[in-house]
């Protein structure tokens, strides 16, 4: 089950009718911040700092309506998955339409590190058959995650990381270094940082 959500009308002219939109995921109905059934469609333009594509993975509703609202506040278009099994599946049918994962990490059926381990490993595959555009930012989200495991996280395939709850500027400041390098180096991380999120490399 896979849940977008947006704040913006996306156009669907000629140039977005791409591989992004021949297989559209439904979404279920769930209760609480999951709306009813209806069919999605992944845009393929390069998107700009201001509307991004971020593909969610968190299983606690109350989260995941908190998260999606402070990031549709700033203009990005959301697709919530509810556990990390279902945000790799995700990914691998549409990874070129993400331009960020944000991965909680303790979930049921699959947690997020290795549901990012599985993302990685769905993009050496496509990297190597060429179907692969760009290695895609996941950046943790979870209120557990320790600054002594910074390394594990790293090797793991993560390239950030924010506390929850998460903060709306906060998170808008991360995301503007999806595509800005100059934005995302002053974020990186510096010991005592933790609490206050950032990328683990320019």
């Amino acid at each position: 089950m896979v849940q977008q959500t947006s704040s913006a009308t996306t156009s669907s002219s000629s140039s977005s009718q791409s591989a992004c939109e021949d297989q559209p995921h439904k979404m279920s109905t769930r209760p609480d911040s999951f709306r009813a059934s209806r069919s999605i469609s992944y845009p393929t333009d390069r998107r700009t700092k201001t509307n991004l594509h971020i593909l969610v993975a968190e299983d606690d509703p109350t989260n995941s309506t908190i998260l999606r609202k402070r990031l549709e506040m700033s203009g990005h278009t959301v697709y919530l998955t509810r556990d990390g099994k279902e945000c790799a599946s995700v990914f691998r049918e549409k990874a070129n339409c993400f331009d960020a994962v944000l991965m909680d990490l303790q979930m049921p059926v699959v947690d997020g590190l290795t549901a990012t381990k599985m993302i990685r490993e769905s993009e050496q595959s496509s990297a190597r058959g060429g179907a692969l555009k760009k290695r895609v930012p996941i950046l943790v989200v979870s209120s557990s995650s320790k600054e002594k495991d910074r390394q594990v996280y790293i090797d793991t395939g993560f390239d950030g990381w924010i506390m929850k709850p998460v903060g709306l500027h906060r998170i808008g400041d991360l995301l503007d270094g999806v595509y800005e390098n100059e934005r995302r180096s002053n974020y990186i991380y510096r010991p005592g940082m933790w609490d206050e999120g950032g990328w683990f490399e320019g």
